[in-house]
């Protein structure tokens, strides 16, 4: 599974605990 982010802390903790592989791509572009 991947999931893309702005990097919030809730995201992180729902990595942790989903099954593995999981992969996290920070994503900081900011939609206007």
């Amino acid at each position: 599974m991947t999931v893309i982010s702005d990097g919030a802390e809730i995201l992180k903790r729902l990595l942790r605990a989903m099954p593995n592989p999981t992969t996290h791509i920070i994503d900081w572009f900011i939609l206007p």
